[in-house]
Parts: structure tokens; sequence; C-alpha cells
């Protein structure tokens, strides 16, 4: 096998409230909530390209044969920040580590944040990055 042989997949953010769990994050909201969501300050497919430049499938765990799916939660504050991260599932300790450290970098960004009715409020925002190895899990 071959580290090229390998990819990193982000489809989209999904949102909730603070306490949602991982099976609410696809939560709809209706233009009767009044909800505007969070931001990247360049908007999110500027944050989705950040997240696939700043990790990288560590060499460890592709040789290894180490794939499948990290799940991230994080609250964005009612000034913006980034607060309260949390790896609902992680599949080996080097990706960890990898996502881990571009967490910390994203985590000095501030965003703009969700409003309510015009009010600022506090959002979570759940984050899949997906691992995948040719030949691996059925991908080819």
């Amino acid at each position: 096998m071959k580290l090229n042989e390998t990819w990193i997949e982000i489809d989209s953010l999904e949102y909730g409230f603070p306490g949602d769990s991982i099976y609410k994050r696809k939560r709809v909201f209706s233009k009767s909530d009044n909800i505007t969501l969070p931001r990247f300050p360049e908007g999110e497919q500027a944050f989705l390209q950040y997240v696939r430049d700043s990790v990288e499938y560590p060499v460890v765990s592709y040789e290894s044969g180490v794939w499948g799916n990290v799940q991230i939660r994080f609250v964005i504050s009612e000034t913006g920040k980034v607060e309260d991260t949390e790896f609902i599932r992680s599949i080996d300790a080097a990706i960890y580590k990898e996502v881990r450290k571009a967490m910390m970098y994203i985590s000095q960004i501030d965003w703009i944040p969700a409003f309510k009715s015009n009010e600022p409020i506090r959002m979570t925002v759940f984050l899949t990055i997906k691992f995948r190895i040719r030949g691996y899990g059925g991908y080819e």
C-alpha cells in the first residue's frame, strides 16, 4: 500500500443546541425558529477546506490499516469563541492526535455566533472527519 491511497473526507457541518447528542445533530431549523447558524468568518466551505488542509493521515495509522470516522462536537459561544471541544468518536491514537492539533488551531479563530431573534446564542457544531484507505471498508 502507498500513502497516496488514502484520503480524508469532510462533507458538511451539522448544528444543534448545547447538550444535543450526536443523534440529534441533524436538527432542522425552520424559518419560524428565527435562527441564524454560526459561521466561520470565511464561510463553511473555507472552514472545511481549512480542516482538510490541516489534517494529515498519520503514516502509522495507514500502515496499521486504520480507517473510519472521527466525530467532534464543539460549541460556538455567544461571542463567537470555540468552546467545549469534545471527541465523540475517535479511531486511533495517532489520528486523535492529528485531529486534536487541528482543532487547537481552529479554536483560536473567532466565529460569527448563532443568533435567535437577533440575540446571540450558543450553538453546537458537529464535525465528522472520514479517514479512508483504498481497499479497506469497501472503498476502491
